[in-house]
């Protein structure tokens, strides 16, 4: 794996030396990484895509697929500011940290003490629309729209919060 994504060791170490931010270019190459790490034969690198190639396509359990693209945000930046800034300085007198904002943390209390803003994320489908796009057709010639129906009900109300 580490072969494959050479540059993503790069990306770990900038985000590890005080970054003033985690920048696009870096993110697209841990998402990229974290992709592969999930399914090697994945057609895209877009993490939001190949959730639902995993889920609807694949048929693998919702809870065993890669986090969302916004997710993954949140556990970048949460660790950077973390092991970046603070840790990166935890034998400095005066260490000067940037502020909690723009790194998914904000402040709990009046000593400024930092708690992780997790990302609000919606159910996995809204809409029915959505929901048909979830269906894995088993119909051998032109697609019933019955087949798998009881499966696909079933693994919808497990991931669709009610």
């Amino acid at each position: 794996m580490w072969e494959i994504f050479n540059d993503v060791t790069k990306v770990f170490e900038r985000l590890s030396k005080k970054p003033v931010l985690v920048s696009d270019a870096d993110m697209e190459l841990i998402e990229a990484f974290i992709v592969v790490m999930y399914d090697r034969t994945t057609t895209t690198f877009d993490i939001n895509e190949s959730r639902l190639e995993l889920f609807a396509r694949k048929q693998r359990q919702y809870d065993t697929i890669r986090p969302t693209r916004a997710a993954l945000l949140d556990h970048t930046k949460l660790p950077t500011y973390r092991g970046g800034h603070v840790w990166g300085q935890a034998v400095t007198h005066h260490q000067h940290l940037p502020s909690l904002d723009g790194w998914r943390w904000v402040k709990e209390n009046a000593d400024g003490m930092g708690i992780p803003r997790w990302t609000q994320l919606a159910a996995i489908v809204s809409n029915e629309e959505s929901r048909q796009e979830l269906h894995k057709c088993g119909c051998k010639k032109t697609c019933s729209g019955n087949s798998l129906k009881e499966d696909i009900n079933m693994r919808l109300k497990m991931a669709i919060p009610s």
